[in-house]
């Protein structure tokens, strides 16, 4: 008796045991049937219990990591996808290729995605032609993404506006001698699409119009007796995508526009080029690069050589509908940051033009040039018809007439400004004169101008704060006003 009852107890155990390990064998086969279902939520703790059983387990680590990918946790979820990966779990390589991707770390997002494809191209389950192509593809577009931010071009910008894309046209201030550029409809009258590039002689149009393909290309016609002559391609410039808002440079030569074809990262993206007046052909268009192109619709560039001012519109990081409009300083020549030795961090941020100010390491060079932009901001308006002008109260309101004011102390303090503004025009030309003077007298003629030429720059500093500061004030007094 004694010895059956020790063996019923332990088949009793036995079965016991049998079944709870029956038990968690089902909870882990549940686990997997969520995580085949898609079900992360509730495969993610099943997942978890069983790695903690076993943390050195491949599949395991995998299956929690891709569940804390898609349950939100992606930071969590990288240490275990790369124990995954290390053990041969080919595909833990794509979710962290895309982790890396959307944290812009191109570097180890091209690794990553280059050791997926060479992994399941290798394994006969996991093999397939058509999604190895596709992530070659994301691969070649990441390694042209990369190379655009390590030669990021080092610009200073000075300013930004963002206006509703459809007005954009009128929120330049441009010298005379930039020429104009406007949209199809307005100059044609015909209510076509494209846009209209019109130098400062105003004999000759550069616009974009849809071929016979239905893809808008650029064209130009030239003015000869108050008729414009037949329309001419641009030879060169023939592209798999759209071709639009053309900007000629001075010497003529020189062309900007923005295209979505094969070759733009994303969007429009601005290319340059230049004519070849032997072939009479533009040569092979290049990509400005970063900080002006990136993944989202980069719309124009203008430089205005007379006053050194840039413009550069793009719709990145704006609502539907808007566009934002850079102002920058001009190169002289291309100059890049030293991604080898530099802050790559900042230079992620300067290729994705996330701050304005941190592109301001020169304050001179920025305060003059907004003492330029200030200077013929005036010009302009004092070439309009007396008691015409511009202002801009917020996004979507702007005034031409003192009587579009609705706040009497508004109004007011606009005419001190108007003046406070033909005061300050006078200082920062005359600031100006002084410094060309400066620059080419000798030395001891430098220092004898160096205490009035500081004391100079000093007013016109403070003067262009009071402007700022009272333009500003305007603003909000209108505004509030506006918002009763």
């Amino acid at each position: 008796m004694f010895i059956f009852g020790r063996m019923k107890r332990f088949g009793f155990t036995l079965s016991l045991l049998l079944v709870c390990l029956g038990a968690a064998a089902q909870t882990l086969q549940q686990g997997r049937n969520y995580f085949a279902q898609g079900d992360y939520e509730r495969a993610k703790p099943i997942m978890l219990k069983y790695l903690k059983q076993s943390p050195e387990n491949a599949s395991r680590n995998y299956w929690y990591g891709v569940c804390c990918i898609e349950t939100g946790e992606p930071d969590i979820a990288v240490p275990y996808l790369e124990k995954a990966a290390e053990k041969k779990i080919f595909k833990a390589y794509r979710y962290l290729g895309h982790y890396y991707e959307g944290r812009e770390d191109y570097q180890q997002a091209i690794s990553a995605f280059e050791s997926y494809v060479e992994g399941i191209s290798q394994d006969k389950e996991l093999h397939d032609p058509e999604i190895e192509s596709r992530y070659t593809e994301i691969t070649d577009s990441l390694k042209v993404l990369f190379r655009m931010i390590r030669s990021t071009n080092r610009v200073c910008f000075i300013d930004s506006i963002t206006v509703k894309k459809e007005d954009v046209f009128d929120s330049f201030i441009l010298g005379e001698s930039v020429g104009s550029i406007i949209n199809s409809a307005d100059f044609f009258g015909d209510g076509s699409e494209g846009e209209v590039f019109m130098p400062e002689m105003e004999n000759q149009i550069i616009y974009s119009r849809r071929n016979n393909e239905g893809l808008f290309s650029l064209f130009t016609r030239y003015k000869s007796f108050d008729q414009w002559d037949d329309e001419i391609p641009l030879d060169g410039l023939e592209s798999d995508g759209d071709i639009r808002y053309p900007f000629i440079m001075n010497d003529g030569v020189t062309i900007y526009y923005a295209s979505n074809s094969s070759e733009s990262i994303g969007g429009l993206d601005l290319f340059v080029s230049r004519f070849n007046s032997q072939t009479g052909r533009f040569l092979k268009p290049e990509q400005l690069g970063m900080p002006f192109n990136s993944e989202a619709n980069d719309y124009l560039y203008i430089i205005d050589e007379t006053n050194n001012l840039g413009w550069f519109v793009t719709d990145r990081r704006q609502p539907e509908g808007y566009v934002c409009i850079y102002i920058f300083i001009p190169n002289d020549s291309y100059q890049v940051y030293n991604y080898e030795n530099g802050d790559t961090l900042a230079i992620h941020r300067a290729a994705r033009l996330l701050s304005v100010a941190e592109t301001q390491t020169n304050l001179n060079d920025v305060r003059e040039a907004r003492q330029r932009l200030t200077i013929l901001a005036y010009d302009i308006s004092e070439s309009k018809e007396k008691g015409s002008f511009r202002f801009i109260i917020d996004d979507v309101t702007e005034y031409h007439e003192l009587s579009d004011f609705k706040n009497s102390n508004a109004m007011q303090l606009f005419s001190r400004w108007e003046e406070l503004k033909s005061v300050y025009k006078s200082y920062a030309e005359k600031l100006q004169s002084q410094r060309d003077a400066y620059s080419q007298a000798a030395r001891k003629e430098k220092e004898e101008m160096t205490e009035a030429l500081l004391q100079l720059e000093e007013e016109v500093l403070k003067m262009e704060q009071q402007v700022i500061t009272m333009e500003n004030e305007i603003r909000t007094l209108e505004i509030n006003y506006l918002k009763r």
